[in-house]
């Protein structure tokens, strides 16, 4: 993916800002970029982000293309801030906000405030600073309720958490800004992303049960599956992301701007699938390992039982075929924890 990414850029050198850089998928689109030779400005509080993906980066990349990187610490709730980065910059690539539903529900202006607010700085400041295009992340919790499978874009459900409503919010926002000031912008709504330098938490989705899965088959501990295990998602390797990203910063066809995107995998995997492909991981790398049969408890009756993402749009519009499988990036994944995280069995 990356040469495809150098190729596509190598003649075209802009000036990218990267909000929430130090973030699980916002240091994936960092290093992207610099590899690639593009000059970048990023923006991180470091409320989730975390400074050690940003080392990472910088080991990846080598100090010549970090040296093309300037990193700023900052809130984007402070509108000065959002002025003070879009001097300059071509594109943004906007990551950061809080993907929460239970901190939402804990303390929902804290969360309006890091996603609509901050979102609405961004987007003001853009157009003060003539910036091109923003891309930024939207969710798929858009869908809320809705129990189509696969999702398309134009049949959402009612939401279910004020994070929910904020990225959605931004979305519409998003619409307006691009009708009433001209500003381009891509909305991606990402479904379970997984991959290195992603963390487990307790009040995320069915994507942070992959490193916490890996942490406890490789201590032989057996993992929790809520539910019979039968029910499916959309995971989607944070390659297939960045790819899909940087084609949305960088599609010409005046059609693909001013709208709304599903990413993801496009296949759906059950929880007992995931599982079994997570054990056949960490087999490879550890001959030896024995993998516990998992425990399954009572599932959360208001979950969904299945999503999966209908991502034909941005096949048509912005030309993103998934690069990596499911099981092509467990096993990048998983060897990233076995020699990054995990103490040696």
């Amino acid at each position: 993916m990356q040469s495809l990414l150098q190729a596509s850029m190598a003649d075209r050198r802009e000036h990218w800002l990267v909000t929430g850089s130090a973030g699980f998928i916002g240091s994936h689109v960092l290093e992207a970029l610099l590899k690639a030779g593009q000059r970048v400005t990023s923006v991180d509080n470091f409320v989730t982000g975390s400074r050690a993906n940003l080392e990472s980066v910088r080991e990846a990349v080598g100090e010549s293309a970090w040296a093309l990187h300037r990193f700023v610490e900052a809130d984007l709730s402070d509108p000065e801030v959002c002025h003070a980065l879009c001097q300059g910059v071509d594109l943004v690539v906007h990551q950061a906000s809080v993907d929460s539903p239970i901190a939402s529900i804990r303390d929902p202006l804290a969360v309006h405030r890091a996603t609509s607010t901050a979102f609405v700085n961004l987007l003001v400041a853009a157009c003060a600073a003539n910036v091109k295009r923003i891309v930024y992340a939207a969710s798929s919790s858009a869908y809320g309720d809705a129990a189509a499978v696969p999702a398309t874009e134009d049949h959402t459900g009612r939401l279910q958490t004020p994070a929910a409503v904020s990225q959605f919010v931004n979305e519409l926002y998003a619409d307006v800004f691009s009708r009433c000031y001209g500003l381009e912008t891509v909305g991606l709504r990402y479904f379970e992303v997984f991959g290195p330098r992603q963390v487990s938490r307790d009040d995320a989705g069915p994507a942070r049960l992959i490193p916490r899965w890996t942490q406890d088959m490789w201590q032989g501990k057996r993992c929790v599956i809520h539910g019979d295990g039968d029910a499916s998602r959309d995971f989607c390797y944070v390659g297939n992301v960045v790819q899909g990203t940087l084609a949305a910063a960088l599609v010409d066809n005046p059609e693909a701007v001013n709208q709304v995107y599903n990413l993801a995998g496009g296949e759906r995997a059950t929880l007992n699938q995931l599982h079994a492909l997570i054990a056949q991981a960490l087999g490879r790398e550890h001959a030896g390992l024995r993998i516990a049969t998992p425990v399954y408890r009572e599932a959360d009756p208001e979950e969904l039982r299945h999503t999966l993402a209908d991502i034909g749009k941005a096949r048509r519009l912005l030309g993103y075929t998934p690069a990596y499988s499911l099981s092509e990036g467990l096993a990048l994944s998983v060897s990233w924890y076995v020699e990054r995280v995990l103490e040696p069995a």
